[in-house]
C-alpha cells in the first residue's frame, strides 16, 4: 500500500526555563533604571530604558551568553571558534495598554530573549509569530485556533516571574496589550550576539560579556 511520507524542514524553536534565582537582583536594577526615566523619556506605549550593565548581573549575563552558545551550536551552527556576547540588554514596562507592536532584531544580533519580572494578573503576554510571510500571504482559516498546528501563524504564551525566553533574533515576536488597570507588566528584553574567539583557542569559552 502506497505510503504518504511526511518531512519536516525549516523549524522554529523557543526555548523557556524557570530562573527565579536572578529575579531578586535583576528587578533592583531595572526599578531602579526605570525610576530615572522622565516624562518625555517614556515612549508610551512602551517605557523603556536604556541599554543596561551592571556589575551586579553579572552572573546573569554569563548565563544567558551561556546559554545562547549552546543553543546555537545544538541546532547545528558551527559555534567552535565562535563566543558568544551579550550585547544589549533594557528593562520594558507596560502600564495599562502598553503593548509592543511585532518586530525582529537585526544589527549583528543571533539570539534575543525576555526574563519576566513583574506579571500580574490579566496583563500582557509574548507572541512568537510565523516568520514564513510567504504561508502567511496565502494563510486558510484554522479548524481551531486554540491548538498549535502547522496552520497557526501566532503562538501566545502564558508566563511567570522568573520565566527566561530565548529565541533566534529573526522569529518575529510581540507582546498583547496589558489588561491590568493597576499593576505594570515588567521584563528584561535582551540581544546576544556572536563574535570570533581568539586564534590558537581549541575549544573557545563559550560565553563572553561585553
Amino acid at each position: 500500500m502506497d505510503q504518504l511520507i511526511f518531512n519536516q524542514h525549516f523549524s522554529c524553536g523557543v526555548y523557556s526555563i524557570s530562573k527565579p534565582n536572578f529575579l531578586e537582583d535583576v528587578k533592583k536594577v531595572a526599578d531602579r533604571e526605570l525610576r530615572k526615566l522622565k516624562v518625555q523619556d517614556k515612549m508610551y506605549p512602551i517605557i523603556q530604558t536604556g541599554t543596561i550593565f551592571d556589575e551586579s548581573l553579572q552572573n546573569f549575563a554569563n548565563y544567558i551568553a551561556q546559554i545562547s552558545w549552546d543553543i546555537l551550536s545544538d541546532q547545528g551552527y558551527d559555534m567552535r571558534y565562535l563566543n558568544t556576547s551579550l550585547s544589549e540588554m533594557w528593562a520594558q514596562q507596560f502600564d495599562f495598554r502598553g503593548l509592543h507592536v511585532e518586530h525582529v532584531h537585526n544589527f549583528g544580533a543571533q539570539i534575543s530573549g525576555f526574563y519576566f519580572l513583574e506579571v500580574p494578573d490579566n496583563s500582557s503576554f509574548p507572541c512568537i509569530h510565523d516568520p514564513n510571510h510567504a504561508k502567511r500571504q496565502i494563510k486558510l482559516p484554522e479548524l481551531d485556533e486554540t491548538k498549535i498546528t502547522m496552520a497557526s501563524t501566532t503562538i501566545n504564551y502564558q508566563v511567570k516571574e522568573g520565566d527566561l525566553f530565548l529565541f533566534n533574533s529573526w522569529l518575529p515576536h510581540s507582546f498583547v496589550p496589558n489588561r491590568n488597570k493597576t499593576k505594570p507588566f515588567k521584563f528584561i528584553h535582551f540581544n546576544v550576539s556572536v563574535i570570533p574567539a581568539q586564534q590558537n583557542c581549541e575549544i573557545p569559552p563559550a560565553a563572553e560579556v561585553i
